[in-house]
């Protein structure tokens, strides 16, 4: 009996002794621990891990309430098609490169207040948010075209500040949905002194075109093109654009009545076109032009006579067409 205890005495302690070790060579936890005990309270239930869902750039999309205006010059394209692009030219001077707005989110362009240079094309189009272009009211040069097409909630220009664009101007568009479909008028706030071509086209209920007063010497704009305006009622009245070096079309505006008083004299380099204005019964916008370098004609308008063009002495064209008036 005293033997069979000494065993046990000392299997109790080879067992002890075991037990230690292992705890001194136990391999150590990962760090943060075992994810199964980490997600238990100290009762055992499990509980779930906290998730944040907020949007990694939530506070970059918010643009600050005032900056400063540098003539820092950003290199290459910028397109916006949200409010986080703006960023690309918050404070900046000068763009080298294209300028593309479109977005169906976007309501100011205020963000670009600080833009006065861009050395390629700006493109407008899509933008349902926009009532107005405002916020380019220190755009002052532009090296390429000017395309502003297909915004269906734009109602004006506003203060824009274009006072040169090397290239084309086209508002609107001919292609079925490049109107701007509620644009009612075109105010250029009589900025405008170099315009390599103007072309309005395809707005349903515009009425008037103004603001082109610093246009009148020669080669000021290039070409003019007024086309499927159906609600314009008059051309624009500016003071005389003393030659026009390509071409003057307007054309398929069904209320179109006058073409203002001496809106062009001198030379037209080009051709003079009147066609399809059912209502226009004047042409004394243009009776001091003495010479067209290329054809003039005159179809389907409501003009029985063309005594308003008593100057124009020299059609270097072709073509002299005046027919179903």
């Amino acid at each position: 009996m005293h033997h069979r205890r000494s065993l046990g005495i000392v299997a109790l302690l080879l067992y002890s002794l075991h037990a230690a070790c292992g705890a001194q060579h136990a391999l150590p936890e990962p760090d943060g621990g075992d994810a199964s005990d980490a997600n238990r309270d100290a009762d055992g239930s499990e509980q779930e891990a906290d998730i944040d869902e907020t949007p990694l750039d939530a506070d970059e999309r918010a643009l600050p309430d005032s900056w400063e205006c540098t003539s820092e010059v950003v290199q290459g394209d910028v397109v916006i098609h949200a409010s986080i692009d703006f960023w690309a030219l918050l404070g900046k001077g000068e763009l080298n490169g294209s300028l593309t707005i479109s977005s169906p989110t976007i309501t100011e362009l205020d963000a670009l207040r600080c833009l006065r240079f861009v050395q390629g094309n700006v493109t407008i189009f899509e933008n349902d948010g926009l009532e107005d272009l405002t916020g380019l009211g220190y755009l002052g040069y532009v090296g390429g075209d000017v395309r502003i097409y297909a915004n269906d909630n734009l109602t004006e220009m506003g203060e824009v500040g274009f006072y040169t664009v090397g290239g084309v101007m086209r508002i609107g568009g001919s292609a079925e949905g490049d109107g701007n479909a509620r644009l009612e008028s075109i105010d250029f706030v009589d900025n405008l002194e170099r315009l390599g071509g103007l072309h309005v086209e395809g707005n349903p209920i515009l009425r008037e075109i103004s603001g082109l007063s610093e246009l009148a010497s020669y080669g000021g704009i290039h070409d003019l093109t007024i086309r499927r305006n159906p609600s314009l009622l008059g051309l624009f009245t500016a003071p005389e654009l003393r030659g026009i070096p390509a071409s003057v079309v307007i054309e398929e505006n069904a209320s179109l009545a006058h073409t203002g008083e001496q809106l062009v004299s001198g030379i037209i380099d080009g051709s003079l076109v009147f066609r399809g204005n059912p209502r226009l019964t004047s042409l004394a916008g243009f009776s001091r032009v003495s010479y067209v370098g290329q054809d003039f004609q005159l179809e389907q308008t409501g003009i029985s006579q063309v005594a308003d063009l008593d100057r124009l002495a020299v059609i270097g064209g072709d073509a002299l067409v005046v027919v179903d008036n």
